[in-house]
């Protein structure tokens, strides 16, 4: 999976991700990786996700 896909199924900013994923050796490049490995299914169910039948996001992320 992308950044751009982790980002937009979490709602953690595409930015942050990047600068996450080009730390040197500190945990925030681990928990980069393992959200770009983890199951799309499992972080939809963490983060709660959901897209419309438009392919809209969720009222959660309106005015974001």
């Amino acid at each position: 999976m992308t950044l751009k896909e982790v980002s937009e199924l979490t709602g953690i900013p595409y930015q942050t991700l990047l600068g996450w994923n080009s730390s040197k050796g500190d945990y925030r490049k681990s928990l980069v990786r393992l959200l770009k490995n983890a199951d799309r299914s499992v972080l939809i169910k963490y983060f709660g996700y959901k897209e419309d039948a438009d392919n809209n996001p969720s009222s959660r992320d309106k005015g974001v």
